[in-house]
Order: structure tokens, then sequence, then C-alpha cells
């Protein structure tokens, strides 16, 4: 697959192929972001293969729209019948780094019977999930949801979704040889969205770049759906992640 790097003034311009995490521009001069503007005009000038923005109701006009839901842990929160029918025929992401510490509460069995339930909202949908981290101690808890899940009947997503990051190569080489040791046996031939993928929380643009062509390569892999890199934007309110493009809609 050809993959083209674009570099100016040290940031990375358009990832050709791929799908993006289009993150909504921070705060600016007091001012809030215009959220419309940014997708927009990251859409425009990035003519991603497909985006997520972590909301399940953009709008079914946007082309390459994956429609997400963090917040697909609970009944009061799930998304509606009719969030889901909007988006009907397209593949939605449930969860988001729910391993993760500052969601403690969101323990494998918990969210395995939530999604359970969250399956039956009345409207048959594709799904993508958890969309957790594989590295270390983070493959732990993506077996113990898959069990939970197989418990509850068998059921498992439509498509695995993970994220990657490493601002090395034999890390994440490392990271992923290991998930998929366990999907051979556990994932159920289904494919694998990696739904977050870059150098990681405060690398520099120069080892986002260097890093960039490693994980194109994962898009020959046949059990590999799609790759969305992380992010268009500059993300400093989960630490320093850097974009792709100006943090400045036009």
């Amino acid at each position: 697959m050809k993959m083209e790097i674009e570099v100016d003034d040290g940031r990375i311009r358009k990832p050709e192929g791929w799908g993006i995490g289009i993150n909504l521009v921070a705060e600016k001069g007091g001012q809030a972001a215009d959220t419309a503007a940014s997708i927009a005009q990251a859409h425009e000038a990035l003519r991603p293969a497909w985006f997520q923005t972590w909301t399940v109701a953009l709008g079914a006009e946007w082309m390459g729209f994956a429609p997400a839901c963090e917040r697909g842990w609970t009944g009061t929160n799930a998304p509606t019948e009719a969030e889901i029918a909007a988006v009907r025929g397209r593949t939605v992401l449930l969860l988001n780094e729910p391993e993760a510490i500052w969601i403690p509460e969101m323990a494998a069995q918990y969210t395995a019977v939530s999604l359970w339930r969250l399956r039956r909202v009345g409207v048959p949908f594709h799904w993508a999930a958890p969309s957790c981290n594989i590295n270390g101690a983070n493959m732990d808890w993506l077996a113990a949801y898959a069990q939970e899940l197989w418990r509850l009947g068998g059921e498992m997503p439509t498509t695995w979704a993970i994220h990657l990051y490493s601002p090395k190569a034999d890390w994440a080489e490392t990271h992923l040889q290991r998930f998929w040791l366990w999907h051979r046996s556990h994932g159920g031939g289904r494919r694998v969205l990696i739904t977050e993928c870059g150098a990681g929380k405060g690398q520099d643009a120069g080892t986002q770049a260097l890093m960039m062509p490693w994980f194109a390569g994962l898009l020959a892999d046949r059990r590999v759906q799609g790759a969305a890199w992380f992010a268009a934007y500059d993300d400093e309110d989960r630490g320093h992640y850097p974009g792709v493009m100006d943090n400045e809609p036009r």
C-alpha cells in the first residue's frame, strides 16, 4: 500500500489511506471552537478513508463517519434506538479505553454485561469493541472482557477494536504479536479495527512521523479492517499528542 508522509515545519501532513480521529479543537482565546468547522476542516484536508469523533449522533451525511459511543456501559446512558437507527448500516464503535484507570468502575464483567443489554436496544447493528489498549496488563483486561461475553451466550463484537500506541517499532511489535496470539485462539475469526494508533502521549511530531510507516504496514494485514491515526489536532487535554493539522479552524 502506498504511504506518503508530508512534513512541514515538523508537523505531519495528510496521512494517506488512513482513518483519523477528529478530536475537537480546544478552546482558543477564551472562545469555544466551532465543532462543525473543526470537523469539516479536518475532513476536507485529510480526506480520510474513515473517521470518528467519539460521538454517535454526528449524522449519516458524513462520508466515512464511524459513529462511536463511549457511554455504552450503563442503561441510562446507552445510545437510544433512534440514534442507532440513524446510523443503520454503519459499524458503531462501543466504549473507549474502558480499562483505563480514569474509569475504575469499568470492570470487564460489568462492561460485558452492560454491552449485552445494550445490544438489545431493538435495532440490529454491527459493533466494534472495546477499543482498549493492548500493551501490558491491558491484554488481561481484554481477555476477561471476552470471557464475560462468551459466558453470556457466546456473543462477541462484529469487529474487535483496539488501541495501539508506541514510540518504537519493536515495542509496538511485541504488543501486537501478543494480541495476535490471543486473537488466534479467542478472536472467533473476527477482523480487527485499530480505532486509535500513534507514537503515544508526550511524543513529538518527529517521532510520530517515524512511526507512521510502521503503522501503515498494518493496513496490509488481512486481519486488520482499518486503522485511525490519533489525532487530527494537537490534544493537550490527556497529555500531549501532536496532531496532523494546525489547531486553528479556518
